[in-house]
Order: structure tokens, then C-alpha cells, then sequence
């Protein structure tokens, strides 16, 4: 944590003058080196200004909270907070280690690795036959609902390849023909978890670089978490509850049919703004 003297984006600098690119390419590139990953911020989006507020003041997020992957494991719920600048020319960052942010209820996603599992396709099967009366909208409902059972009778995919790594280990002396299969199968798995997490559109089919997929899970879910909003008479939603209210209520007062093309504009520019990112300032969720 602390002053960068660089920024990641075009969008962290306001100002009369043009952002570096070339620069912000060289410290981009340092940062993946080093496997650091930016963990966002709450609060104004830029943290060291010129002060030069007589003419066009320059705006720029300089200083920054980066980690690496084992840090994000270890406290998953750090947060960071920017500050107003006062007297000095750089913002104050506080960084919560143990933040008490309640975790919100995950919805149903299918894995792609199921379709590897040998059973998968009976409990499907039997799920959609038992409630084939029912509408299509149920169906799946149930179906989620037993699909979440059977996966939870299922050992961990890391759980059961450390058990047969360490009977390969135990077994060198005999032909671990089973185990062996067994092995790729769980590294099949594996690979196709982590590849869905990652969303890697480029990732070559067939590399099991796992390490690299999960640190691209960790700074996907980084970046798409939100922690805070500011609703449009200036007060902030923090909680799931309070969250949800906003978003709700910013897409019916846009969405609906009552509206016409300028109370739409309206809407829009009074639309709650996102005080959490990775990059580039405060921005719309629109």
C-alpha cells in the first residue's frame, strides 16, 4: 500500500493533460509480473491532486492497495477506503483486514464438471421426470434444488485429488494403474472448474495451469463485488437488503412503461453511482 507514482488507467487521471500511456502499459505489466492484484477502494476515486485549483487542477489515483493471490485467500474480506484530501496533496487509504460485510446468498450455477461425474445424468433424468407435471419454471427449480443435494454428497474436488495423489505416493512400488486414472479424471475436473471460474476466453484447452485460473477467480470476484452505493439524494446503501432496494429501484423508475423519452433522461442522470471499483473512477452502473 501506498504511493505508485503510476496509475493503471486512462480513466484515473482528470486533468488538462493526457494520461501516459506508455508509462501506464510499463506499470501494468509490472504489476502482473509480481502476480499483485489492485484490491479496489470505497470513496472519491482519485488521491493526489496538484492543488493547483486556481486554474485546471490535475486528479490522479496514485496510491493504491495491491496483493497477491495469498493475501486475497487469507482475508477475503479486506476493504479499502479512500478518504478526502484536506491538507495534504494525497488522500488517506485505510485498509480493513476483517470487515464485517454480510455475505450475500449465492444463486444456483451449473458446473461444467458434473457432466463428468458418472451419476449426473440419472439424477437429472429423475429429478425432471418427478416433476414433469409441473411447469418449466419449477422443473428447473427442483431440478437446482436436487442437483445442490447430490453435489453436496460429493467429496471436494481439491479433497479427493489430495487423497489419491498421496496413494499414488504410497503405491510407486505397484502399478497404480487405477489410481492413475482416477488422477487425470480428478485433474480434469479440476481444470474445467477452474476454467469456468476464470472466464478466460484465450485459455488453450488442456492446460492445467490451475494456479493461474485461480488467481484470475480471485481478481474476477474482486472486481465484481460491490460493497457500497450512493443513492441519488446522496445517502448510501451498504447492506444485501439496502443494496438491492437501490438497484430495484433504479430499473423500475427506468423500465417503466410511464416514461417518457426525457423523464428517462432524467432518470438517468439521477441514477446511483458504484463507490467500489478496480479502475477508473466513480462510474454509473448505466
Amino acid at each position: 500500500m501506498g504511493d505508485m507514482n503510476n496509475i493503471k488507467h486512462v480513466n484515473e487521471k482528470l486533468g488538462p493533460t493526457r494520461a501516459d500511456v506508455r508509462g501506464i502499459n510499463t506499470f501494468c505489466a509490472h504489476v502482473r509480473q509480481c502476480g499483485f492484484i489492485d484490491l479496489g477502494y470505497s470513496g472519491p476515486a482519485y488521491t493526489w491532486t496538484n492543488k493547483r485549483f486556481s486554474t485546471n487542477p490535475t486528479y490522479e489515483r496514485l496510491d493504491r492497495y495491491l496483493g497477491n493471490a495469498e493475501w486475497c485467500m487469507a482475508f477475503p474480506a479486506t476493504t479499502i477506503y479512500h478518504f478526502p484530501m484536506l491538507r495534504s496533496d494525497h488522500a488517506p487509504i485505510l485498509a480493513v483486514l476483517h470487515s464485517n460485510r454480510a455475505r450475500p446468498k449465492k444463486p444456483f450455477c451449473f458446473e461444467n464438471w458434473w457432466l463428468m461425474e458418472q451419476d449426473y445424468h440419472t439424477v437429472a433424468h429423475n429429478s425432471w421426470q418427478r416433476s414433469a407435471t409441473r411447469s418449466f419454471t419449477q422443473k428447473t427449480s427442483f431440478l437446482a434444488s436436487d442437483l445442490r443435494r447430490w453435489r453436496k454428497s460429493k467429496p471436494r474436488i481439491s479433497d479427493h485429488l489430495a487423497l489419491i495423489e498421496d496413494q499414488l505416493l504410497q503405491q510407486q512400488c505397484k502399478p497404480p494403474k487405477f489410481q492413475a486414472q482416477q488422477h487425470h479424471e480428478l485433474l480434469a475436473k479440476d481444470e474445467t472448474y477452474h476454467i469456468q471460474r476464470a472466464k478466460k476466453e484465450w485459455a488453450v484447452k488442456g492446460d492445467r495451469n490451475t494456479t493461474f485460473f485461480h488467481h484470475s477467480i480471485i481478481k474476477r470476484y474482486r472486481k465484481n463485488h460491490i460493497t457500497h452505493l450512493q443513492n441519488p439524494d446522496g445517502s448510501h446503501s451498504t447492506t444485501p437488503e439496502q443494496l438491492a432496494h437501490t438497484l430495484t429501484t433504479c430499473f423500475q423508475a427506468i423500465f417503466t412503461t410511464q416514461n417518457s423519452h426525457s423523464h428517462l433522461q432524467e432518470t438517468q442522470r439521477s441514477q446511483p453511482i458504484l463507490m467500489t471499483t478496480m479502475q477508473g473512477p466513480w462510474q454509473s452502473l448505466l
